[in-house]
C-alpha cells in the first residue's frame, strides 16, 4: 500500500461542511415542531412520539391508564409542540371515557396559557376548538386553568409553586421535608 492511495484530509472537510449544512437545515425547517411550537426546545415532544400519537391518539391512554395527571400532562406536551394536532385530540375524546374528558381540557387549557405568551393565534385556534366541541367536561377543564391557578409558562409535568392554592405537606429544596401539619393554613385572600 502506498502513501499516495490514502485520500488526503482536506478532501473531508467539504463533505463534513455539507453534512453540517444539512442537520441545521433538517432541525430548524423542516421539523414540524420547530416552526409551530409554543414550548422550548427540551421541553418539545420528540416528532417520532408526536408522529405516532397523530396516528394512534389511543397510545396515550395506555400509557396514562389512570392517571389524569399524566394524561394531561401528555396531551399538553403534544398541542403545546405542535397546535395542529387538534385532530388527534379530538379522535383521543372519542375514544376516551366521558370521566377523563375534564383531564383533556386542562390540557387544553394549559396548552392555550403556554402559547399565549408566544402565539396568541394559537390560543384562540385552541379556545375556538374547545368551543366547536360541545362537551360540558372538556369545557370545564379548560376554563378551570387561568394565569392565577398555578400553571403558568415552563410548568409543564411540575408541580405547582408552594402559594398555589393549598398549602404544601412536603417541603424542601427536594422535596424531602415534612411541613408543620399544625401550622396555621393562610386566610384566602
Amino acid at each position: 500500500m502506498s502513501v499516495l492511495s490514502l485520500p488526503a484530509p482536506r478532501s473531508w472537510a467539504p463533505f463534513c461542511t455539507w453534512a453540517f449544512a444539512a442537520i441545521v437545515i433538517q432541525l430548524t425547517w423542516l421539523s414540524p415542531a420547530s416552526a409551530t411550537s409554543c414550548l422550548p426546545l427540551l421541553q418539545r415532544a420528540p416528532p417520532l412520539e408526536l408522529e405516532l400519537f397523530t396516528q394512534n391518539p389511543s397510545r396515550v391512554l395506555s400509557y396514562a391508564l389512570s392517571d389524569d395527571g399524566k394524561l394531561e400532562d401528555k396531551v399538553t406536551v403534544y398541542l403545546a409542540t405542535d397546535p395542529e394536532v387538534t385532530t388527534a385530540i379530538k379522535e383521543l375524546l372519542i375514544k376516551t371515557p366521558s370521566s377523563r374528558h375534564y383531564a383533556i381540557g386542562k390540557a387544553l387549557g394549559r396548552a392555550a396559557l403556554h402559547c399565549g405568551a408566544i402565539e396568541p393565534a394559537y390560543t384562540r385556534k385552541i379556545f375556538t376548538f374547545v368551543s366547536t366541541l360541545r362537551d360540558s367536561d372538556v369545557l370545564a377543564g379548560y376554563s378551570s386553568i387561568d394565569a392565577s391557578s398555578g400553571a403558568q409558562l415552563g410548568t409543564i409535568g411540575k408541580a405547582p409553586p408552594a402559594g398555589a392554592g393549598g398549602t404544601a405537606l412536603i417541603t424542601g429544596e427536594f422535596g424531602t421535608e415534612l411541613a408543620n401539619p399544625f401550622s396555621e393554613p393562610p386566610l384566602p385572600q
